[in-house]
């Protein structure tokens, strides 16, 4: 899958820097806002960022993630200090979604540190803006599309953070 991706990275010869546009906003996976959000990047002007996983996945263990950005190239640099996640806790039926669907219940919000920060690189495209989905831009992060929902993350981050 890497080497694919390459490969159509190269033939377009386009790389995020020479796009002129901001990273700054909140991207997610999906065009619109469904039951909630589905997997989502907050990018702040200060050079942080914050990543949380699909919200309407009810099983998950995993939280998000959050740290420090930058953006070379092609490159999009992940130096993550803090992992949040779910413990203990149980699964039960899922009354109110399809039959066989569970939900974690009781688990208790965690909170990993790491210092130094674990670092993730990852491959990122210039932002396109050819789609008359969310604000009419997306992004390839690690060859998955993200739609640009807001410029302004810190308007929603409560969303995120009360769930």
């Amino acid at each position: 899958m890497k080497k694919i991706f390459i490969l159509v990275f190269l033939i377009s010869g386009s790389t995020f820097c020479g796009s002129g546009d901001s990273l700054a906003g909140v991207w997610q996976d999906m065009e619109v806002v469904a039951a909630g959000w589905s997997n989502t990047f907050l990018f702040f002007n200060d050079g942080t960022f914050k990543f949380f996983y699909s919200q309407m996945d009810h099983r998950k263990r995993e939280v998000g993630f959050s740290g420090k950005y930058r953006v070379e190239d092609d490159g999009l640099y992940l130096d993550i200090n803090r992992r949040l996640y779910l413990e203990g806790g149980r699964l039960v039926k899922d009354e109110m979604g399809k039959a066989g669907d569970s939900v974690l219940v009781e688990a208790s919000a965690k909170t990993l540190m790491f210092e130094p920060p674990e670092q993730i690189d990852i491959s990122i495209s210039r932002i396109y803006s050819d789609t008359e989905f969310a604000m009419g831009k997306y992004i390839y992060i690690d060859a998955i599309k993200f739609f640009l929902i807001s410029k302004n993350p810190d308007e929603l981050l409560k969303q995120f953070e009360e769930k």
